[in-house]
């Protein structure tokens, strides 16, 4: 055990530093150094630094508690460092000022060789045993320092990955939140689970009160049981998502169209709920249901004129009329104001389709409202003097800005219809007034007038007060509708004034 060892022996008498040196090296320590003085023994324990030291206690000039006292500095380890005193005093005071000056053991003069290895054995044990622990509370140490910062490591990218949710998470629920389209989320019962604030006020729900709610109450009532097939049958066939459009009653006794998209939630068990975006399509299917009723209307229109001109050439190819010149010039003459009357309203279809895409761009100018209505009474004058209806224009000096062709043929228009539905004899009056909202321009007739359900349907595509209106008085029903959009375009209004048949009717428009 003490091959390897360093050992220092501090004694003042010579003869013990030999005896205790030969002791040594029979018990194969190689490793040591003796001194007599204590002074020399604090500079060799410092350089030296042993592993153990054997110490007598009573020395001159310094005792061995000095020594100690001394060196409690590099020994504050006293395991790691140990030492055996060696004195000639074996009383119980002596071993007790001894320990308490830091000594580690005591073995009394005379000493027993044998006892003093056995006693130097047994520290040197201790102190092998207390380095071993130390290695291993260090390397521990290490250990748990290092899966510490592993630990804090992964902690930190959890945070970091968990902040990274939250964020997206925030994100997206305000994108959910903010949405206009509506977003729902129904459980397999039809309880309303989830909705955005935009499904909340379409619906007509004050917010957080649409959970539990069944989705069905806000279907209009004709169409609940074709909802209903709808999404049990997309649960039975499995498919995840359907497209469905469904009619909704809002809050206000309403009747909306929604566009759904419906997406089914499956976990392992089953469908566990439906998440549904929808979009707000009623403006798209009412348009869709005047096209079609335009495409109705367009058709009809063209094929009447487009029958009467066939038929007339019919005639004429046959030979029937050969003999009978006058009834095929009648004839011709026929199929003339039908194909006029072809041309018209296909013009009047392009105009209005260009109008409406923005295609045809105004030019605006300061314009003498006057003078724009007296272009348009002398340019209507013939059509007037053959219906026997006078035309009563009162003379302004107002100035408006305004594009003074598309403003003509507004007016062209108005003047047009209010001498075709005015009786022989009648009168059409025409002015021009400023206002606070701006110039408004007034055509008034004392014709059959208007009933007050059609005031505002006469400006849409071939509407007709009566339906044989077409066929009697001619026109397609376009001529307003082009009047709304040019002034439209303007920023101005339109509308019509009448109180009900036999009153006469009144067109005005609001030039901003």
């Amino acid at each position: 055990m003490l091959a390897g060892t360093k050992i220092l022996i501090v004694d003042d008498e010579a003869a013990n530093l030999l005896v205790l040196s030969r002791v040594l090296e029979r018990a194969g320590c190689t490793d040591f150094q003796s001194t007599t003085s204590p002074v020399e023994a604090l500079a060799m324990y410092r350089q030296f630094r042993p592993d153990l030291m054997l110490l007598d206690m009573r020395m001159p000039g310094m005792d061995g508690s000095e020594v100690l006292a001394r060196l409690r500095d590099v020994r504050a380890e006293r395991a790691l460092h140990p030492v055996v005193v060696l004195t000639g005093d074996p009383s119980t005071e002596a071993r007790q000022h001894a320990l308490a000056a830091g000594a580690s053991d005591f073995v009394a003069k005379p000493f027993d060789f044998s006892e003093v290895l056995l006693r130097m054995g047994n520290l040197l044990e201790v102190r092998r045993l207390y380095i071993q622990q130390k290695e291993h509370n260090e390397s521990l140490e290490r250990v748990v320092a290092a899966r510490t910062a592993e630990l804090q490591v992964d902690i930190a990218r959890r945070q970091a990955v968990q902040r990274e949710l939250e964020a997206s998470e925030k994100k997206y629920r305000h994108l959910v939140e903010k949405a206009t389209d509506l977003i729902v989320e129904t459980d397999m019962a039809g309880g309303i689970s989830y909705a955005n604030a935009a499904a909340e006020a379409f619906l007509g729900v004050e917010p957080g009160r649409v959970a539990g709610l069944a989705y069905l109450r806000f279907v209009a009532p004709h169409a609940r049981r074709r909802v209903l097939r709808h999404f049990v049958r997309q649960r039975r066939e499995n498919h995840s998502v359907s497209y469905l459009e469904v009619p909704v009653t809002t809050a206000e006794g309403q009747e909306r169209w929604l566009g759904v998209n419906a997406r089914l939630t499956l976990e392992r068990h089953g469908v566990v709920s439906v998440q549904a975006v929808a979009r707000d399509i009623t403006a798209r299917r009412e348009l869709d249901r005047m096209k079609d009723e335009f495409i109705a209307v367009a058709s009809h229109e063209l094929r009447t004129p487009l029958t009467s001109v066939r038929a007339a050439l019919s005639l004429l190819a046959s030979g029937i009329l050969d003999s009978r010149p006058e009834r095929a010039k009648e004839t011709l003459a026929l199929a003339s104001r039908n194909v006029d009357r072809l041309a018209r309203l296909v013009n009047d279809m392009l105009d209005l389709e260009r109008l409406g895409s923005g295609e045809e761009r105004l030019v605006r100018q300061p314009y003498a409202a006057g003078e724009v209505i007296a272009q348009a009474t002398e340019t209507i004058a013939a059509v007037a003097s053959s219906a026997d209806v006078m035309i009563v224009a009162e003379q302004t000096d107002l100035i408006a800005n305004f594009d003074p062709d598309r403003i003509l043929r507004v007016l062209v228009n108005l003047l047009s219809n209010a001498i075709k539905f005015s009786p022989p004899g009648g009168c059409v009056w025409v002015k021009a007034e400023g206002t606070s909202a701006g110039t408004v321009i007034s055509v008034r007739d004392n014709g059959r007038g208007i009933p007050p359900s059609h005031l505002d349907a006469v400006f849409g595509r071939f509407s007709q007060v009566q339906m044989s209106d077409s066929r009697e008085k001619g026109g397609a029903g376009l001529g307003l509708a082009i009047c709304r959009s040019i002034v439209q375009q303007h920023g101005g209004e339109i509308w019509a004034e009448s109180r009900g048949e036999g009153t006469g009717a009144t067109f005005r428009l609001r030039l901003p």
